[in-house]
């Protein structure tokens, strides 16, 4: 009798052992399967940010070939900078001109933490083809403004200053070009100026007739609490020949369009752009902003900004 009990107490001690060890393995089936899914999981994300980073490195090479295409031959104007682009960014981070034609870009793609470095050799398309042209989007380096534009020339000095301009912006990488009537303390007299700097590329119509379109971000304010207009000023782009093989050629002029009433608001002008006939055997090397300044009232100032300024024939 003893000894049945105690076969009996072996038989379930040993079922009990069998359905521990059951459930240990499966207990370990689980965790290895919910592991491996995880994993899976992370590594599918990771993926697809990795993916996202090489796409957004080859949208900054995209953005370098838009602009060598407005400023064929000169690799020195993609700036290198950041932008924000979707759910990540892009950073040009260098250009060289080791090839005929065209530059070497480099550009990281970055999402969520995953960097794709893209290089390419890419050549220029604009020139290709014939076109041309010239931008200038007062880039986050305020000693490209001091360099090139030059001629700041003023009938009332001390009443008028033409500087670069980190505030404000057309919406561009950079700042703009301020011209700034100062404060005065009587009546407020007239002032006038010029700035101007080389073209990157002459625009040549030695070979005959050309088309020069053109474009440009403007924005006028004073420092009135009652937003008065401004009175008496006038805007005009210019492209001049230094050597006389064209003289002076008018683009635009503020007065005739009305831009100076958009107080405080960036606007495009001309909207649509203008077109303008270069005559056959003129050559124009650079471009030139002229103004005509007065601030509103006694005591106050006003400002013109500049920027995007956009040629192209």
């Amino acid at each position: 009798m003893i000894i049945s009990i105690f076969k009996k107490s072996q038989t379930g001690a040993a079922a009990a052992i069998s359905i521990f060890i059951l459930l240990v393995v499966i207990a370990g089936m689980l965790t290895t399967a919910l592991y491996s899914s995880s994993s899976s999981i992370g590594n599918s994300v990771q993926q697809q940010d990795y993916q996202k980073a090489l796409f957004l490195a080859e949208t900054g090479i995209q953005r370098a070939q838009y602009e060598m295409d407005l400023l064929p031959n000169n690799c020195t104007n993609i700036v290198p900078a950041t932008y924000t682009y979707g759910s990540g960014s892009f950073e040009i981070t260098s250009v060289i001109n080791p090839v005929t034609g065209g530059c070497e870009v480099t550009v990281i793609g970055k999402s969520n933490g995953v960097v794709s470095t893209f290089t390419k050799s890419v050549l220029f398309t604009g020139g290709a083809v014939g076109a041309t042209g010239f931008l200038d989007e007062f880039t986050p380096d305020v000693t490209d403004f001091n360099a090139n534009w030059t001629g700041k020339v003023t009938s009332k000095p001390g009443l008028v200053t033409v500087d670069w301009d980190i505030a404000n912006n057309a919406g561009s990488a950079g700042g703009s070009m301020l011209i700034h009537a100062a404060a005065i303390n009587k009546k407020p007299k007239k002032v006038t100026g010029k700035i101007e700097r080389l073209l990157t590329n002459p625009v040549d119509a030695t070979a005959g007739d050309i088309t020069v379109t053109s474009t440009f971000g403007i924005m006028s304010s004073d420092d009135t609490a009652s937003g008065s207009f401004i009175e008496d000023q006038n805007v005009e782009i210019w492209l001049y020949s230094s050597s006389g093989g064209g003289g002076d050629l008018l683009l635009w002029e503020s007065v005739e369009t009305g831009a100076i009433d958009n107080l405080g608001t960036w606007s495009t002008w001309p909207n649509p752009a203008a077109t303008i006939v270069v005559g056959a055997g003129n050559i124009y090397d650079s471009i030139r902003v002229e103004f005509v300044m007065k601030a509103p009232a006694k005591n106050e100032a006003s400002y013109i900004f500049l920027d995007d300024i956009n040629l192209s024939w």
